[in-house]
């Protein structure tokens, strides 16, 4: 909530916390479909939701040569 003190009246105006505030996170599904909608220009939809799927699970991965071949269309 803003507060304006306007000759000697307080004014309240609610502001709406914006989405990625640390207090209102993206949902992680925002991100990826974000994420696809965006690298399926350059990758297609496959390698988009493919390397989605890899980096989601980057932990896992032996090494990251497999993701750098589809980010690169390598494959």
């Amino acid at each position: 909530v803003l507060l304006i003190n306007v000759n000697g009246r307080t004014i309240s105006q609610p502001i709406e916390i914006p989405l990625g505030d640390p207090r209102r996170p993206v949902p992680p599904a925002h991100v990826v479909e974000k994420y696809i909608h965006n690298a399926e220009e350059v990758l297609g939809t496959e390698a988009a939701k493919e390397t989605a799927r890899m980096l989601l699970d980057i932990e896992n991965l032996p090494n990251i040569q497999a993701v750098l071949d589809l980010l690169t269309k390598r494959s």
